[in-house]
């Protein structure tokens, strides 16, 4: 017998992003188990090595969950966001839709008539999905997102909006 009202959960970070994350650092877990349900939670210990988990590197970062109803069972393999920034209000653009060349960040905007035009952009917060924008586009304007080695200034596409 166990009071489950608090939950320790071990969360597996890529070792690029563990620069982003420290301890008191929100986390919001979920689990496939109930999926419309969300627990919250706090980083309580940072990693004190890194290690190989399959093809990664990984640190173990170690969280404390409240679970005051007790439906997050301990030994339950779930899914976690850590909330290392937050922007709000911000104008946001699909991570994927954002391109290097050379030093240049920036992205494929789509003209008028149905053209691309490389805009140098400033970016802010990001997450797996979304990545802020703080200029260079404004939310108005439509950006590529998809083959970029085949994008050259000018060429004519066909968008498809969601």
């Amino acid at each position: 017998m166990g009071r489950t009202g608090a939950v320790r959960a071990i969360l597996f970070v890529d070792e690029p992003e563990l620069g982003r994350v420290s301890n008191g650092m929100a986390v919001k877990i979920t689990w496939d188990g109930l999926p419309k349900q969300e627990w919250s939670g706090v980083v309580t210990r940072m990693p004190t090595r890194v290690a190989a988990l399959n093809s990664r590197q990984v640190g173990e970062v170690e969280c404390v969950v409240d679970s005051a109803e007790g439906q997050l069972l301990p030994g339950a393999n779930i899914n976690a966001e850590l909330v290392t920034q937050v922007a709000e209000a911000a104008l946001v653009a699909p991570t994927g839709a954002i391109q290097r060349r050379g030093s240049v960040t920036g992205v494929w905007v789509l003209t008028g008539d149905n053209r691309v035009k490389w805009r140098p952009v400033v970016t802010g917060a990001s997450s797996v999905t979304e990545t802020q924008i703080i200029s260079g586009v404004s939310d108005s304007e439509s950006v590529a997102l998809g083959a970029y080695e085949s994008l050259a200034e000018g060429d004519r596409v066909t968008p498809r909006h969601p």
